[in-house]
């Protein structure tokens, strides 16, 4: 398969999302559902003095809060979100780096069955892969050709 070189040669750097948004592990479980809804994506990569110390996802979140943020606001579970999002972030957390193939990032997305990967250099947070960005790499190979 001709594009299988094509792919094994795209890098991390060339599609991941730059500048994610992020969350303090201290914030609310309210303010990480806001972040998620407002900007419509699925993670958030935590950081605690500029280094990254876990991730949480939509899926954490809606699993921690026992209703819809838009139901728990008039009711009596809305206290359920005033958790901090370091009682349920990831905090064994799979990086690749912006030099690694999306080959590879593909690999390791498949192999831990998630859906986003934080890219780290030098011990700091570049972006973050997604399955959005695999996808829009993937398409890209099909117009190159």
């Amino acid at each position: 398969m001709p594009g299988n070189r094509t792919w094994g040669k795209k890098l991390v750097a060339d599609h991941m999302t730059r500048s994610p948004a992020t969350i303090r592990p201290e914030a609310s479980l309210r303010e990480a559902a806001a972040l998620l809804r407002d900007r419509r994506i699925r993670h958030l990569p935590v950081l605690s003095g500029g280094k990254l110390c876990g991730i949480v996802s939509d899926r954490d979140v809606k699993g921690a809060v026992p209703v819809p943020i838009g139901d728990a606001l008039s009711s009596d579970l809305s206290q359920a979100y005033d958790r901090p999002v370091f009682e349920v972030m990831t905090t064994d957390v799979i990086t690749v780096g912006p030099g690694d193939s999306i080959m590879d990032a593909a690999r390791l997305m498949r192999r831990h069955k998630i859906s986003g990967l934080p890219v780290v250099y030098d011990d700091r947070l570049v972006g973050i892969l997604t399955e959005t960005d695999l996808l829009d790499a993937f398409i890209s190979i099909d117009d190159e050709s």
